[in-house]
């Protein structure tokens, strides 16, 4: 099933993969707004792969304080009361998880929602890994250290992670011969960062406005809570999943980025394309436009237009 949520998710777009995202440099000329301080935890960020335990298989401690995590499922739950075939089940697969994260001691981090990490570098790039999850069991073994270092100014300026606070929203509609409806639109500002990212409320306002039900694709999908950006990778943070993807500049002068999903588990017309940012006194701005194939009668499509302005100054309450 096309699901319209990922639209939403693909706007985040960016870039994920901190580093040293120092904005030093954010007069460098390429396009970097100058205005954005250097995320708190920049000194902090590293990217870890080819882990050589099981239960993790990718991690990275971001600039701005969140992480993000590849992890057997069985050992992010674990300390839920699970039943014997539920553990069974879920044993084998593996899911993303994120949250923020705080510095305990000089190598060791506490990594909310998963439990406390401990990293001692090595040589060659090898890190050695110490991961206790919520309900104590331990993993440990090696990673390789993938962290990369940005200096150019644009790139800096999209390292860290962003809140959303207002989404301008087009709709339109073709039917199976391709006649073309007319576009609607509608803009969610910012209210303390409460309703500017409800996506379940565009797709109300479509059905009661326009009689356009969107409800079914957009598959349950309430707020983005946040989207993180790193100098490799970009996520999308729903609250309760997270989506994940791989980035690069296609035209850093135009701000276009191309995108590609990982894992495989987006099925959608949006399993890579293109997206646009640009950067105004301190915001951010990211558009995503792309057509969908209606799963309804008709047989139509629809082509959406998602621009969103973001802050990284996290709201003081975020929706629950």
């Amino acid at each position: 099933m096309k699901k319209l949520f990922f639209i939403f998710t693909a706007l985040a777009l960016g870039a994920f993969s901190f580093s040293s995202c120092s904005s030093d440099d954010n007069d460098s000329g390429d396009g970097g707004s100058a205005k954005l301080p250097t995320p708190a935890m920049a000194k902090e960020a590293i990217t870890l792969d080819n882990f050589s335990c099981n239960e993790i298989k990718e991690l990275e401690l971001t600039a701005s304080g969140d992480y993000l995590a590849y992890a057997k499922t069985s050992f992010i739950y674990q300390f839920l009361p699970l039943s014997k075939s539920l553990k069974e089940s879920i044993d084998n697969t593996y899911e993303y998880i994120s949250g923020k994260y705080t510095k305990v001691e000089d190598n060791i981090y506490f990594l909310e929602g998963l439990g406390s990490l401990q990293l001692t570098k090595g040589a060659n790039n090898t890190v050695e890994i110490k991961l206790t999850n919520l309900s104590g069991t331990i993993a440990t073994g090696t990673a390789e250290d993938e962290t990369v270092n940005v200096t150019d100014g644009k790139t800096l300026d999209l390292c860290r992670t962003w809140y959303i606070v207002q989404t301008n929203f087009r709709y339109e509609g073709f039917t199976a011969d391709g006649k073309a409806e007319t576009p609607v639109g509608a803009e969610f500002p910012n209210a303390q960062y409460q309703t500017s990212n409800d996506l379940m409320a565009m797709g109300e306002w479509l059905m009661q406005n326009y009689k356009k039900d969107i409800m079914e694709e957009l598959a349950g999908k309430s707020y983005i809570k946040n989207i993180i950006f790193t100098p490799k990778t970009f996520a999308i943070n729903f609250g309760y999943e997270t989506y994940v993807g791989d980035w690069e500049w296609t035209n850093k002068d135009k701000g276009t980025i191309n995108y590609e999903w990982e894992k495989g588990y987006m099925t959608t017309n949006f399993d890579n394309g293109e997206a646009t940012v640009s950067f105004n006194d301190g915001y951010a701005t990211l558009k995503l436009q792309g057509d969908i194939q209606s799963n309804r009668e008709n047989k139509g499509t629809y082509k959406l237009t998602l621009t969103f302005t973001l802050s990284d100054k996290e709201p003081i309450e975020q929706p629950t």
